[in-house]
């Protein structure tokens, strides 16, 4: 015969409800801000950053980086931000096929080069720095480069043909090379400079250091005629310099550099190269383009205070999600209270704010707010990415209403008292009172009008309540240190004062 313990199944029963009800009573909640959907909406002020898309889509906040502003000596600049459609003000499109990339960019947008029909090439008109048949003055070319590897007998750049020398009947290269072996970078003037008594067949610059694959570089080639010194700068710094003199020495006779006037002065961007090209720039001078990638290697992001009243939260926790990215830094700032206070330090300047390292004690609060700082990475060219910020809390539910109210009368005293409630942070308790029930406005006892503040206790004594008038009384349990996160009224319970005579 089978035997069937109903009294255990309950029990089993039970205890499973009240594991459920427990669990659920305290389940955490939890705030997602991120970039892709609300982080925007809620930021107060933001200094130095700027929100980056991928395919219209907002994907992460970093650093602000330097723009580029064109004035009277820029010839030719190529941002590749949109399409490149109607060429510019000095030079015409005459070839174009390459993809722009927006997950490889200094801004924007870049343009990314992945084979060898990939390319530009531009030629320029009247209003062009490269003409041929003219002594050119000092220039500046200036971009940012992303090469996928050490790259071998890639070219970079390439700005001038092959033409036809009829005084040789040969055809002769005359360019100006910037091409990538082994990872360093080296500029080729191929017949292009002489003077009267000497013609010098190549001039070459090469890099000191290798360009580090999948990191982008900033690379200034100048040309000060003046001077005849041509310097090759990587990321700010001066990799190779060298003289165009009759002797390759200072002070001695400058040569003179010139495209012949049978060459076109084709432009020719990345004709063998893999890798993106971004921010491309000749300049009608030989000053140095600014190779920093940020306007500040510092940026803030600043929320707008966070109002969880009435009952205000249980901090448990706070989760980011960022990336790192050669030395680059970001940290985490929070500021809280019970009492509202305002977005800016200037009205709020007594809210300290504290670094968050998440080793804190659960945090009671109403109004919060943070704030992130964003610290540029090696050589000020690499910044983190926030993508968002998460509070995990419990609601700070009200300690549970009274229970047990018991009333007796001692003449026209009236003496209370209930059962302590079990909250471990409970801080006291409030009695009210009046001549309706449900209604507690009295002003008429000795101890204080409607509500008392008893502290914490479980019994209490008020006096000088009217002769023969009915009072209904109840109490509330809170938890905080305002006195102000309270309970739901007890059962009420009431009595007719009266006078011993």
């Amino acid at each position: 015969m089978l035997y069937i313990n109903f009294g255990y199944i309950v029990k089993k029963i039970i205890n499973l409800i009240i594991i459920l009800l427990f669990t659920n009573l305290c389940f955490s909640n939890e705030l997602n801000l991120n970039v892709k959907n609300n982080l925007n909406n809620i930021i107060y002020k933001s200094e130095n950053v700027e929100l980056i898309y991928n395919d219209k889509i907002p994907v992460y906040y970093s650093l602000k980086k330097a723009t580029y502003i064109s004035d009277e000596n820029t010839d030719l600049y190529l941002s590749f931000d949109s399409e490149l459609n109607q060429g510019t003000d000095n030079y015409n499109i005459i070839y174009k096929n390459f993809h722009y990339s927006e997950n490889k960019s200094i801004f924007n947008k870049s343009a990314y080069f992945s084979g060898e029909e990939k390319r530009i090439e531009l030629v320029g008109n009247k209003n062009s720095f490269f003409q041929s048949d003219i002594n050119l003055s000092s220039f500046t070319i200036s971009f940012w480069i992303y090469p996928l590897t050490y790259s071998n007998n890639e070219i970079v750049l390439r700005i001038g043909s092959q033409y036809f020398n009829l005084e040789k009947n040969t055809v002769e290269d005359q360019s100006i090379y910037a091409k990538m072996a082994d990872g360093r970078l080296s500029w080729d003037f191929v017949n292009l400079f002489s003077s009267y008594n000497v013609k010098k067949s190549i001039i070459k610059l090469e890099s000191y250091n290798r360009l580090t694959p999948e990191k982008w570089n900033h690379i200034n080639l100048n040309y000060d005629s003046n001077t005849g010194i041509i310097k090759c700068y990587i990321n700010g710094n001066e990799e190779a310099v060298i003289v165009a003199t009759e002797d390759n020495k200072k002070n001695s006779t400058i040569m003179n550099l010139k495209f012949n006037k049978a060459n076109r002065c084709i432009l020719t961007i990345a004709p063998s190269f893999y890798g993106a090209i971004d921010e491309f720039s000749i300049i009608k001078n030989d000053q140095l383009s600014n190779d920093k990638l940020f306007e500040s290697h510092t940026g803030q992001i600043i929320s707008k205070v966070h109002n969880f009243a009435p009952g205000g939260i249980i901090l448990e926790k706070i989760k980011t999600i960022e990336e790192k990215d050669f030395k680059s830094d970001i940290f985490y700032y929070i500021r809280y209270s019970n009492e509202p206070f305002d977005n800016d330090d200037t009205f709020s300047s007594d809210i300290k704010w504290h670094l968050l390292n998440n080793n804190f004690n659960l945090i009671k609060f109403k109004y919060f707010q943070w704030k992130v700082l964003l610290y540029a990475g090696e050589d000020n060219n690499f910044s983190p990415k926030f993508k968002s910020i998460t509070l995990v809390y419990k609601n700070n539910e009200p300690p549970a209403k009274p229970s047990g109210l018991q009333i007796v009368l001692d003449g026209n005293n009236v003496k209370l008292k209930w059962f302590f409630n079990q909250e471990n942070d409970l801080k006291g308790y409030k009695l009210y009172y009046g001549t309706k029930s449900n209604y507690y406005f009295s002003t008429d006892a000795n101890e204080g009008k409607s509500p008392i503040d008893i502290g914490l206790t479980d019994k209490f004594t008020i006096s000088g309540l009217k002769n023969s008038f009915i009072y209904y009384f109840t109490i509330t349990a809170y938890d905080d240190d305002e006195h102000a996160h309270e309970s739901d009224f007890s059962e009420e319970v009431y009595i007719r004062p009266y006078l011993i005579k």
